[in-house]
């Protein structure tokens, strides 16, 4: 993974399949980061991780948990966001920036309630991947209309 992100960050040219575990990677390692923002990383919260990654591939189970491990691992390692929103500043179009963004939210409202911490991560990285304020707020909306009624 590392290798994969200098060679992303230097601008050499890596595989396509490579490429896409990746960001798949590096956005698993984003809901972490709000995952773990409320000091708190519960199994639900890994779980639609796992759920959310796998949703929108055709992955089988065992490579996306792979996929979350390792990104759990990049997490631990990180030393600033900055590595990961210039890997998806890269590599995806403002619809999946806003994908990513969504997905975030969803992590977030996984316990029923947001967290100041949770808020900040995904507001930086709004930031830092250039979603405008009123997609990061619709983003927040959506997810939270999402929730189950109780």
């Amino acid at each position: 993974m590392l290798n994969l992100l200098k060679d992303l960050l230097t601008g050499e040219q890596a595989s396509k399949p490579a490429a896409d575990r990746c960001i798949k990677q590096v956005a698993a390692a984003l809901m972490i980061e709000v995952a773990r923002a409320d000091n708190n990383v519960q199994k639900d919260e890994l779980a639609k991780i796992t759920e959310l990654i796998a949703r929108h591939q055709d992955l089988d189970y065992e490579v996306v948990k792979a996929i979350v491990n390792e990104a759990h691992l990049d997490s631990d390692d990180a030393t600033s966001l900055f590595e990961f929103t210039k890997v998806v500043n890269d590599t995806l179009d403002d619809p999946k920036k806003l994908d990513l963004v969504l997905n975030m939210w969803r992590i977030a409202w996984v316990d029923g309630e947001i967290d100041p911490n949770e808020e900040h991560i995904i507001r930086r990285v709004s930031d830092l991947i250039y979603i405008p304020h009123a997609k990061f707020m619709w983003a927040r909306s959506t997810a939270r209309d999402e929730l189950p009624s109780s």
